[in-house]
């Protein structure tokens, strides 16, 4: 648990760097993989929940070492949304401000269904970070994260850690494109 009452709720492995790294380098939640990693390799990507995992850490431990964090064990294929609610509740006393996927029409069934619950769970007291729309790429808001060019720095270094995702189908434009775009968060 993070003394600082402070909670990242991120669906996937490399949603918290894709989308929050800025975030956790000001801020230090505490954060939460919600689901496991397997849908991919069901796709016929030749990666594992395992690999997935094992790249959070590393990206978690050499980069954002400020920041806890933990992997629930629900798997992305056919999320058990039911277990997902459960497990906030149990933690919900621990934490006064939460971070979680903005809700977002057209955006990944996964990414607005945790953002959902967290609404449910701490009314109030979420802070909706945006992450991509279907056909529209990644999104934006009147809010921004501030950030230096040290943080963008670091941000290359955590995304290239994770490799498996740097020939994934559709993931070329979040790791491999990334330099050609906006740093917005």
């Amino acid at each position: 648990m993070n003394p600082n009452g402070i909670l990242f709720l991120a669906p996937h492995n490399d949603d918290e760097t894709l989308f929050g790294f800025f975030t956790l380098l000001t801020h230090h939640p505490q954060v939460v993989i919600v689901l496991r990693g397997d849908i991919q390799g069901k796709r016929g990507h030749p990666v594992t929940h395992q690999e997935r995992t094992a790249e959070t850490s590393r990206a978690m431990s050499s980069l954002l070492a400020n920041c806890p964090w933990e992997q629930w064990n629900i798997s992305d294929i056919d999320p058990d949304w039911t277990q997902v609610e459960k497990r906030m509740r149990e933690i919900a006393p621990r934490y006064h401000r939460v971070f979680a996927p903005a809700i977002e029409d057209g955006g990944h069934d996964d990414h607005n269904r945790v953002g959902e619950l967290a609404d449910k769970i701490w009314p109030g007291n979420v802070t909706h970070y945006l992450t991509y729309r279907r056909g529209h790429g990644e999104t934006r808001s009147a809010r921004e994260v501030p950030f230096t060019h040290e943080m963008i720095r670091l941000k290359h270094k955590a995304l290239a850690l994770y490799v498996s995702q740097h020939d994934a189908p559709g993931c070329e434009y979040w790791f491999v494109d990334k330099t050609l775009r906006e740093w917005y968060e």
